[in-house]
């Protein structure tokens, strides 16, 4: 102590210094150093985690960007493979396409061919048709002029009148004639109890009369009231009724009748005989 003194040392203040300073060590060790020392550890640990956050982003970045070069790429390839598989069934398309549009022409072309042909045949055939019936008109209207009006009259009176008696009466008519007269009587006696058998039969012929309809007789030349009454009757033979005469003249005919009975014709008149001459000629139907 007294060496101290001698140096001029207060003792004393020298205690109280060091207790000033190692109660000041102790609260800046308490209060400030810790606090402060926490807080640096605290931010160097969170900079080490942001580091390694910021390593880890960077290598998920690289990793996902890895990732992404070799989908983009799988992806061009599959592009890649698409487009030319697009393009390989494109080109079968077109070719089937060209090959079904081949086949579609040549067919109509063939179609085309066949119906020009039959047109031209059709057309040939109506050609040919049309200059046979021109002249065969042209032959009956000659043939007219050149036979004489009695010899014409004869034709019709003593050849074709005959001729068309005798094809009536071998003309062969269904549902016509007596035993079709006697079914429409018995149908109407069926059908309506009234009135007497005079009466059914008068009723079974108009019925049977509608049946036929009108008997059209063409002549060429005018006929007299005997062969209307002759050819009347051999009606009613025929038909079993009273028949529906209808009279018309047809100088087309040159000479003789031409009757349509029921639907069936009969022709008897120079013009068809013509007509069927010029036919066995040249080889062509009326």
């Amino acid at each position: 102590m007294e060496f101290l003194g001698k140096l001029g040392i207060d003792v004393k203040l020298l205690i109280a210094q060091v207790v000033n300073f190692a109660l000041l060590l102790w609260v800046l060790k308490k209060f400030l150093y810790h606090p402060l020392m926490n807080r640096v550890e605290a931010d160097e640990r969170k900079l080490r985690e942001a580091e390694e956050k910021a390593k880890q982003l960077e290598e998920e970045k690289q990793a996902f960007a890895k990732q992404k070069e070799e989908e983009t790429a799988e992806a061009k390839q599959r592009v890649q493979e698409m487009m030319t598989e697009a393009e390989e069934l494109a080109e079968q398309v077109r070719g089937e396409a060209h090959e079904k549009a081949k086949r579609e022409t040549d067919a109509l072309l063939v179609q085309a061919e066949a119906k020009r042909e039959a047109g031209a045949a059709d057309f040939r055939k109506m050609l040919r048709a049309g200059l046979v019936k021109r002249l065969k008109e042209n032959v009956a209207a000659a043939l007219g002029d050149s036979v004489s009006a009695d010899m014409r009259e004869s034709f019709q009176k003593n050849v074709f009148f005959d001729g068309l008696l005798d094809a009536l009466r071998a003309l062969r008519l269904d549902n016509v004639g007596a035993e079709a007269l006697e079914g429409a009587a018995r149908e109407l006696k069926e059908n309506r109890q009234r009135g007497g058998k005079r009466a059914y039969r008068r009723e079974a012929e108009e019925l049977l009369a509608e049946r036929i309809g009108p008997v059209v007789w063409e002549y060429a030349l005018p006929v007299t009231p005997a062969e209307e009454k002759k050819l009347g009757g051999a009606l009613r033979r025929k038909l079993g009724v009273e028949p529906q005469l209808v009279k018309k003249q047809n100088e087309a005919l040159v000479s003789g009748f031409r009757l349509e009975v029921a639907g069936n014709l009969i022709s008897c008149n120079l013009s068809n005989v013509v007509a069927e001459s010029f036919n066995h000629a040249v080889g062509t139907e009326s």
